[in-house]
């Protein structure tokens, strides 16, 4: 039997590797090498890596801007500062003010002190606090986006729904579900909303709330079922591989669905690429 492999070809790792008819994958069928379209499903490294952060990251990020405001916990602000007796009396020895000066002196001197502090001292925290707290919340945003995707994708959402408009967009389906979460500071993870408090989960797991994915694959069985991939009866021509969800490989509407295992089979895959170029089928791995 010959042996067959399928692996990504070095233009496609760079991110070239187009053609006219778009990204192409080498595959080597005994001692040949044979390029073929990139099936719709399948990513390249450079894609992953471009458009999500890994979790690693994400959480090693959000831990030291964490300890950054935790750090700041304890700084008090200048109205703080001068109700606080023995502060002024150590400004005033260190400013070099004079207790026998006339009242408008003291007040002025005050004043000046004050814009001192603020300006070296209160300005550059809160500028600083500003845009930790602005990246925080830019870093959980990604997040979130990043669990709808992948929690739709798995439960067959239609591939339309998990590809952006335009380049640097957002998938409609993140846009159509981002509402339905909120963020647990506590856990600092996002769960799904019920009302001003959280879902509960049905799952049983460690987390009592619905999470993303919990959320997701219950929308698409109710309110979302139009939103989602058709599952065709099992017939004559489709094969569930192994599936457990049930989906089959086969010609579904305008889709040819083809299993891991037949587009590793050239020979079977060059007879459905033939097949839905005649009949204009667009080729999905499944």
């Amino acid at each position: 039997m010959a042996h067959r492999s399928l692996f990504l070809s070095p233009e496609d790792e760079g991110g070239g590797g187009n053609t006219q008819a778009g990204p192409t994958i080498t595959v080597r069928h005994g001692d040949q090498d044979i390029t073929v379209p990139k099936p719709d499903g399948v990513f390249l490294k450079s894609e992953v890596d471009a458009k999500y952060v890994p979790k690693a990251a994400h959480n090693d990020q959000m831990a030291r801007m964490r300890t950054q405001l935790d750090e700041r916990k304890n700084f008090r602000n200048p109205e703080e500062l001068l109700g606080d007796e023995q502060f002024k009396t150590v400004a005033i020895e260190k400013w070099g003010l004079n207790p026998s000066a006339t009242a408008q002196q003291l007040a002025d001197n005050v004043r000046r002190a004050k814009e001192e502090v603020l300006e070296r001292e209160v300005k550059p925290l809160k500028a600083q606090y500003e845009k930790t707290t602005t990246t925080l919340a830019r870093l959980r945003d990604r997040d979130l986006n990043a669990q709808i995707l992948g929690a739709a994708a798995k439960a067959g959402v239609k591939q339309a729904l998990l590809k952006a408009p335009t380049k640097g967009g957002t998938a409609p389906i993140v846009s159509m579900l981002r509402g339905s979460f909120g963020h647990d500071s506590e856990r600092d993870d996002w769960f799904a909303r019920s009302g001003d408090g959280w879902a509960y989960s049905q799952a049983g797991g460690d987390v009592p709330y619905q999470t993303v994915e919990e959320f997701v694959a219950g929308w698409v069985e109710t309110d979302g079922k139009e939103f989602a991939e058709p599952r065709r009866q099992r017939g004559p021509n489709t094969e569930t591989d192994g599936r457990p969800d049930g989906q089959v490989s086969g010609q579904v509407g305008k889709e040819l669905r083809l299993t891991e295992a037949q587009v590793r089979d050239i020979g079977y895959f060059r007879k459905m690429q033939a097949k839905a170029d005649r009949e204009g089928l667009t080729i999905v791995t499944i």
